[in-house]
């Protein structure tokens, strides 16, 4: 009599090899500042960091992250992270009258 057939295991993923932004200086990605054609490097920042170069508390930082108040914000689980030039590019808008309406 044969032995009754059991299925193969399932495959487990051990590791995630996860690439962020690929570092290429020779393209510019839309979401990215316009300067001119110049490629602009993303200098992603910690919420302690970008509250520390606007002078807020750090507390205020991270209920405007959560909120999504943060333009060049993004998470990642419970890490955020702002781009800054983005951020600059979104708030120099904001400031000059061509931002929200």
């Amino acid at each position: 009599m044969a032995e009754p057939w059991n299925p193969p295991p399932t495959p487990t993923v051990t590791s995630i090899r996860l690439t962020i932004w690929p570092n290429h200086t020779d393209t510019q990605c839309d979401d990215r500042p316009d300067t001119n054609g110049a490629a602009v490097e993303p200098e992603f920042i910690s919420i302690p960091e970008w509250a520390r170069r606007i002078g807020i508390s750090n507390e205020s930082a991270y209920k405007a992250a959560r909120l999504g108040q943060i333009p060049g914000c993004f998470n990642i689980g419970r890490l955020y992270r702002v781009n800054w030039p983005v951020f600059v590019e979104a708030t120099s808008s904001m400031r000059s009258g061509d931002g929200i309406a």
